[in-house]
């Protein structure tokens, strides 16, 4: 699958400003993407986002990317938010620069039949496990 015009456009115009800024001198750069909702509904967004992660973190002047959360939609059940959520962690096999944050949709707390909501330790381990030093409360 490749990003579409429009994305690879704006993400390339993005990128033009932020060598410009270089030419000054090092500066270091972390993109911020969030919000892309992974959803049975919405499954060509989500992977024209991850597309445009991947391309940005192959940029050699990219510093480091931090992801804002909502992975997801919160409609669904555990099972299959626990799937999107891996999906999403697997697409990115080195995560050294990538710094993932939780989004108040994350945790599918808007699921009816709340024995199939994911709980904070299950996320926590799903997401973070193998990572050290993760801060994990309640702003989740």
């Amino acid at each position: 699958m490749t990003v579409p015009n429009f994305l690879r456009e704006n993400t390339e115009l993005k990128l033009k400003k932020l060598n410009k800024v270089d030419e000054f001198g090092a500066y270091f750069s972390i993109p911020f993407v969030t919000d892309v909702h992974n959803a049975e509904t919405t499954t060509y967004k989500w992977l024209n986002s991850i597309k445009v992660i991947e391309e940005v973190n192959k940029r050699k002047n990219i510093n480091y990317i931090l992801t804002g959360g909502d992975y997801i939609n919160n409609h669904e059940n555990k099972e299959e938010v626990i799937k999107r959520l891996k999906n999403f962690k697997d697409r990115f096999e080195d995560r050294s620069n990538l710094f993932i944050t939780l989004g108040n949709h994350d945790d599918n707390s808007n699921y009816k039949d709340f024995s199939k909501v994911i709980t904070h330790e299950e996320m926590k381990k799903l997401m973070f496990s193998d990572m050290q030093d993760v801060t994990f409360g309640n702003g989740l």
